[in-house]
């Protein structure tokens, strides 16, 4: 026992891939954990010998059918690792830039931040099934997160200028958005393919990821078939810029919203691959308690603005004070 915990305590060399399965799936189940000492109990009470053939040493007890083999054991991580830390610290990084730069004071500034972090929440969201589930630290792992860091990145970047519904002189970053969330959503179908490879063997699994898969390459591909479609920079006979207004960017609220309800369906009918045992609950609590956070630090900061150009504290000042809490 000495000798073993001596051999799991050693550091691995991390490798390129990283299966996402509890234990390799090329050992026999019997092998290991539970079956090993159900199979050595077995053994000492009918004192039988070892014999060579894998499927003669097999004991057969109750619960060991063909049902259970095919279910693979996935990783389970009781709390959040440090990578998908990090990255919820990119979404509330987002969250707290593009609050701080736009005002909620009339309908369309109101629609913008709904739409923003619609689009930021389900972004993160899809990351996060994958992360809590299959995630494996391997250099490809560490390659996928770099390129979703970048996306919460893009996300900070385009803020700023998020103005949907209104007259635009220029749409390029529009385009850049919807190919920045077709990089997002290719990345996952990498990760996800990279999973099946692992499991294939357990015909269970090849269905609910399949579709998961084909659903998010179809995501992917509507993304970036939609870039071309915003409208293009018209210029006047003076040479200026003609403002102009689409209304593209509302199939990428369809688009997300659906694959995200697709990908949950999936998850909660074929149990195989759902999120029990997995830290998501915890994980939503947790940013959603942050969201609140930031949503009070905004309420203050405007209470000290609205102190601050009043000067006294009048009925409608309190008033005000009272709506926003």
């Amino acid at each position: 026992m000495g000798h073993e915990a001596h051999h799991h305590e050693e550091k691995q060399n991390l490798s390129f891939f990283a299966s996402p399965l509890a234990h390799h799936p090329s050992a026999p189940a019997y092998e290991t954990g539970a079956h090993a000492d159900l199979e050595h109990q077995q053994k000492s009470h009918h004192n039988a010998s070892v014999s060579t053939d894998p499927s003669a040493s097999n004991p057969e007890f109750e619960n060991m059918d063909s049902s259970i083999h095919d279910n693979p054991a996935f990783h389970r991580h009781a709390e959040a690792t440090t990578a998908e830390l990090f990255y919820d610290l990119f979404f509330v990084a987002n969250l707290t830039t593009f609050t701080s730069m736009l005002e909620i004071n009339d309908r369309h500034s109101l629609t913008a931040y709904i739409g923003f972090f619609s689009l930021l929440w389900l972004t993160w969201y899809q990351v996060s099934l994958y992360d809590v589930r299959f995630s494996a630290d391997s250099v490809f792992e560490r390659v996928a997160k770099a390129i979703h860091f970048g996306v919460m990145v893009g996300f900070a970047v385009i803020g700023p200028q998020w103005k949907p519904g209104q007259d635009m002189p220029d749409y390029k970053i529009y385009k850049a958005f919807g190919l920045m969330l077709m990089v997002s959503r290719l990345t996952l179908f990498c990760q996800y393919g990279v999973t099946l490879l692992w499991t294939k063997k357990y015909k269970k699994t090849i269905v609910p990821l399949v579709m998961v898969m084909a659903w998010t390459l179809l995501a992917a591909v509507l993304y970036g078939a939609l870039t071309p479609t915003f409208p293009k920079t018209l210029l006047d006979i003076e040479g200026d810029e003609i403002p102009q207004k689409s209304n593209v960017y509302i199939a990428w609220y369809v688009i997300a919203i659906s694959e995200t309800i697709l990908t949950v369906t999936v998850s909660c009918v074929w149990r195989i691959i759902s999120f029990k045992g997995t830290h998501m609950v915890q994980r939503m609590s947790l940013l959603t308690l942050i969201i609140l956070g930031e949503g009070i630090i905004v309420i203050c900061k405007s209470i000290s603005k609205i102190v601050k150009n009043e000067y006294l504290w009048t009925v409608s000042v309190v008033g005000q004070i009272v709506s926003g809490t």
